[in-house]
């Protein structure tokens, strides 16, 4: 969900609201050992932390992230950052980031920047995902856009990841992948919601039809029926499932 746009020159105007979640949610601390940043995981390249007002005023803080493609011909060029934070079935989440682009390096061809909610098994092991859409070449430029993506942890899930990306992409207009660069500050990632673990489909109550539901994902062998976390699915699983159940929330 798109929050707000703004003008670089409105920025002193609002109030910055850090997450609770995230460690070092605003860039402020460089990273080591080929980490842009501290706390945050990387992948791709082109991925720079930025401390210059005169060349790019920070959202909030004295930093701000930047990222580009790799121009390396693929058709496809992923690069990101990312953590993790545990989180259980059932819980209401919230991320939420800052980003820009600019109009002497704006996004081009097929290029985006996206926010991710992978939710993720004791194993690391990917479930689902929510997923927005923050920059492509059609957003304006020059404005500070801030999203919120909210999601609700199926069951199963151990961990969410918070995903920051850019995908870079090539084409005949620009064979060793479109231009454009996207900066980002200020994530979050909050739990706005306990949740319902048994509440298998979402409705909002526990009923047979979440029963039903896990039965067939525990009789399948689906990750998301491994119920008591231990990376096996068995009748543990399955008596574990059903006592949460008999409980209801």
């Amino acid at each position: 969900m798109l929050a707000r746009s703004l003008p670089i020159a409105a920025l002193l105007a609002l109030p910055v609201v850090a997450s609770a979640q995230l460690l070092n949610p605003s860039f402020e601390t460089a990273g080591t050992a080929g980490h842009a940043f501290a706390n945050w995981e990387q992948f791709g390249g082109n991925i720079y932390r930025v401390e210059d007002p005169l060349y790019q005023l920070p959202y909030d803080g004295d930093a701000l992230g930047k990222v580009f493609g790799n121009f390396d011909g693929q058709q496809q060029s992923d690069s990101g950052i990312y953590q993790f934070v545990p989180a259980s079935a059932g819980e209401q989440w919230t991320g939420s980031i800052n980003v820009l682009h600019r109009t002497d390096d704006a996004l081009q061809g097929g290029n985006l920047g996206l926010m991710v909610l992978s939710w993720q098994d004791a194993n690391g092991a990917e479930i689902s995902t929510d997923t927005q859409v923050l920059l492509d070449a059609n957003s304006e430029t020059d404005f500070w856009y801030s999203y919120e993506l909210s999601g609700q942890a199926p069951a199963g899930t151990a961990r969410i990841g918070f995903y920051v990306l850019f995908l870079q992409f090539a084409d005949d207009q620009f064979p060793f992948g479109a231009p454009g660069a996207m900066f980002f500050d200020l994530a979050g990632l909050e739990k706005t919601g306990g949740g319902c673990a048994p509440d298998i489909n979402g409705d909002g109550a526990v009923n047979t039809q979440d029963f039903i539901a896990f039965l067939n994902l525990w009789v399948a062998k689906d990750s998301t029926s491994d119920w008591n976390n231990d990376g096996v699915v068995n009748t543990q699983d399955f008596v574990a499932f059903l006592n949460d159940w008999v409980a209801g929330c």
